[in-house]
């Protein structure tokens, strides 16, 4: 007796593997654009973006230059335009 063949449905998403995930620029504007959340990162990844130590942006965030935009467990997490703009206000005032 044969067993009847099982068919699998196709996977849609990201993780199909003839579809290649977009870079994280890409998907910042999308989001921009269709009215989205933006994407929040950590506050290390945040200070490697803009090249600085992470205690620069504990530092900012203590001073008022920064705000963290939420949380993640005991993390704080920052817009990355935040970001920028605190450095580039840091910067200016040095």
């Amino acid at each position: 007796m044969s067993t009847p063949e099982r068919s699998t449905p196709e996977r849609s998403g990201p993780d199909r593997a003839d579809r290649s995930a977009p870079d994280r620029a890409d998907r910042d504007t999308r989001d921009r654009r269709a009215g989205g959340r933006p994407t929040l990162i950590p506050g290390p990844l945040a200070a490697q973006e803009v090249g600085v130590a992470p205690a620069t942006i504990r530092k900012w965030v203590q001073l008022g230059h920064l705000a963290p935009a939420g949380k993640a467990g005991r993390a704080q997490l920052f817009r990355l335009e935040d970001v920028f703009a605190a450095e580039r206000a840091t910067r200016r005032t040095r």
